[in-house]
C-alpha cells in the first residue's frame, strides 16, 4: 500500500466523521486556543491541499549552496518572515 493509498483511506475516515458534525459542533472550541472546530478543519484542508501540490512536483537535483546563503542577515530575515506568516495564519486573521 502506497503513502497515497494510506492518505486516501485516512481522508475517507475523516470525511465520514465530519459528515456527522452538527452545526453546533462546528463552532465548538478545540484544544488549540482560539480555534473552533470549523477553523481547525479548514486549516487541515489547507495542509492536505499542500501535500497534494507538493506530491505533484517533479523532483530536481539537490542544489549546492554557498555558506553565505546562511548569513546572519538571511537567518534573521527568515525568522521575521515566519513571525509574519504565523500572525497571518491566526484564527482571527483567517476569519477576516
Amino acid at each position: 500500500m502506497s503513502v497515497f493509498d494510506l492518505l486516501d483511506a485516512e481522508l475517507d475516515g475523516v470525511g465520514r466523521v465530519l459528515d456527522d458534525v452538527t452545526d453546533r459542533q462546528w463552532h465548538a472550541p478545540t484544544r488549540c486556543t482560539g480555534w473552533d472546530v470549523g477553523a481547525l478543519v479548514a486549516h487541515m484542508g489547507i495542509g492536505i491541499g499542500r501535500v497534494v501540490e507538493f506530491a505533484a512536483i517533479t523532483p530536481t537535483p539537490t542544489a549546492e549552496h554557498a555558506p553565505s546563503a546562511l548569513s546572519t542577515t538571511t537567518v534573521e530575515s527568515r525568522r521575521e518572515r515566519r513571525k509574519r506568516i504565523a500572525v497571518g495564519w491566526s484564527p482571527a486573521s483567517i476569519a477576516g
